[in-house]
């Protein structure tokens, strides 16, 4: 349990699969981009495992590729991996009628209009969109409500989808949302204390189960 707790990242039970570590946040984008008030209706996946293979790799994936559907037909194509040595990119682009659109979301990442009403955001001025965010959330704070943000529940449907890339991945199957809302599957202890027995432990060779698709 302290292994696993302290190395949390690596685990199911603690993080979720690297998808609802990472590529969430070019999800919640996406997500924002089709309509914060929409949900995928499925999804469906690949996913593996194939360079993180020594003992302290935990049970997750390197590797996953979900295709996300909306009720009016638009796809949301999440793809990601966590494999040194390859192509590194992390922004949401999204496809329109009238051009498109690249938005990088990590510190320094461009944001740029391709198309009709063309637009590239300036990189690298001052204040950027962490000071922003971190600045809308302190003045809801002191201003006591006057200025609310409630980001709770685009931040939750986020999560789900995230956790729906995961259930399809590990799988092999088309998950609906509504099947991945109402899972019973639940990683809550009693007991989180340092000599406590997690959920998942290692064979006579110090690895973890991975899921199988399929199985």
């Amino acid at each position: 349990m302290r292994y696993q707790l302290r190395n949390w990242v690596n685990f199911n039970w603690l993080a979720s699969e690297y998808i609802n570590d990472v590529t969430i946040h070019q999800l919640d984008v996406a997500m924002w981009c089709i309509g914060d008030e929409l949900t995928p209706v499925n999804a469906y996946a690949l996913g593996g495992r194939i360079v993180r293979t020594e003992p302290d790799a935990g049970d997750m994936y390197d590797t996953m590729s979900v295709v996300y559907e909306y009720a009016d037909g638009r796809p949301l194509y999440a793809f990601s991996s966590q494999i040194p040595g390859g192509y590194n990119d992390a922004a949401a682009y999204v496809s329109g009628s009238k051009g498109s659109a690249e938005i990088g979301n990590v510190g320094g990442g461009r944001c740029a209009i391709i198309g009709e009403n063309s637009y590239d955001a300036p990189r690298d001025t001052a204040p950027g969109p962490y000071f922003n965010q971190h600045s809308t959330l302190y003045n809801g704070v002191r201003n006591g409500g006057s200025d609310y943000v409630n980001n709770l529940p685009y931040t939750a449907k986020a999560t789900m989808a995230a956790i729906l890339g995961r259930m399809a991945a590990y799988s092999g199957q088309k998950v609906t949302w509504d099947e991945a809302l109402n899972a019973e599957e639940s990683f809550t202890l009693d007991d989180y204390s340092w000599d406590a027995v997690p959920p998942t432990l290692p064979d006579e060779q110090g690895k973890y189960k991975l899921a199988v698709p399929g199985k």
